[in-house]
């Protein structure tokens, strides 16, 4: 959801909410995976694995977004004028 909002007002803090809900979700499934036997462990790292493995994906490429468009609003404002 995040994402969708880039361009608009409300993007830093639905970052900030989508930065939140991944580190909650990553953090239970440790928890989860920390407390199962090896054979459910696997089987839950098997059919849930990719998932946050995109789910952690995602979350840097809206990191990278937002770092890059800092830079960007940072150069501005110490005055860096653009040419193309």
């Amino acid at each position: 959801m995040a994402m969708e909002s880039k361009e608009t007002v409300y993007f830093d803090e639905e970052a900030e909410c989508a930065r939140a809900a991944v580190k909650e979700v990553m953090d239970m499934f440790e928890g989860l995976l920390g407390k199962l036997q090896e054979s459910k462990k696997a089987a839950l790292q098997r059919s849930m694995g990719l998932k946050m493995e995109q789910l952690k994906a995602e979350l840097q490429q809206m990191k990278g977004f937002v770092n890059g468009r800092r830079g960007v609003e940072m150069l501005l404002n110490n005055g860096l004028v653009l040419q193309i």
